[in-house]
């Protein structure tokens, strides 16, 4: 198998965020989808299975817990008290049109190989979620960090993928204006 794709978060050396060719969008596409959506429907499976209706469990000195939760809203549950066609509407069909979109965005537009990474890790975590919302009408989320007083929202690997995705693109343009500088 061809990994290449894998470390391709800069094709032209540290002084510049190269244009991911084609190409290896379309492995790493692949690539996210083929690992992360089994994955994703694995653990969710498994935490409906073994953690459902019961005690949450501490690891780690209490900082990640396994508890399992439904959400039938968005992130933090926003939409959860919203009428069941109306959250059909916006959940399933509008996020699903959506991810469909984003994916052809991601293969029509000229973009580097961090925003690659992100934009990927974003749509197949979407389409993780859109999964569960399909079939159960809710997402199953089972994974818990807590730090003193602060606390993350219930998540799992769908979840993860989004976030870590959200993060490559954000990094962009600070790393852009880094390697500016370095070159100016």
């Amino acid at each position: 198998m061809n990994t290449g794709f894998i470390l391709a978060l800069n094709q032209t050396g540290p002084d510049s965020l190269s244009q991911m060719p084609k190409n290896l969008k379309v492995k790493l596409f692949v690539w996210a989808h083929v690992v992360l959506l089994p994955l994703d429907q694995i653990t969710k499976y498994w935490a409906r299975q073994v953690l459902q209706g019961e005690a949450p469990q501490h690891y780690l000195g209490g900082l990640f817990r396994l508890q399992y939760a439904e959400n039938t809203g968005a992130f933090l549950s926003l939409g959860a008290g919203l009428s069941e066609p109306l959250r059909k509407w916006i959940f399933v069909i509008f996020v699903g049109l959506f991810l469909v979109g984003a994916s052809v965005y991601v293969f029509r537009s000229a973009m580097s190989s961090i925003s690659s990474w992100g934009f990927c890790l974003i749509i197949a975590g979407g389409f993780g979620n859109l999964i569960d919302r399909g079939l159960f009408g809710r997402v199953s989320d089972f994974m818990l960090m807590v730090a003193g007083p602060l606390r993350t929202g219930i998540f799992n690997i769908a979840d993860m993928a989004i976030l870590f995705g959200i993060i490559l693109v954000a990094l962009e343009g600070p790393i852009e204006k880094q390697l500016a500088k370095k070159n100016g």
